[in-house]
């Protein structure tokens, strides 16, 4: 996720501040079947705000931690 952020920041000339959305990067990611962006591993969601704040997962807080891959 942070690298589909990162890249599109490069080629859209995003500086860190930047706000980035999930439909900006959703074509440097992988798409599942019904051409969506997957959910994180833990059956949570991801979030994005700005290029130079990592992505988050819904279940960021599960047990085990969970960790972005």
């Amino acid at each position: 996720m942070d690298g589909a952020v990162q890249q599109w920041a490069l080629e859209q000339k995003q500086a860190a501040g930047a706000t980035v959305t999930l439909s900006n990067i959703k074509p440097y990611i992988k798409l599942d079947s019904g051409s969506n962006i997957p959910g994180c591993p833990a059956n949570g969601t991801y979030a994005v705000t700005t290029v130079s704040v990592s992505p988050t997962c819904s279940q960021s807080t599960a047990t085990p931690a969970h960790k972005l891959p």
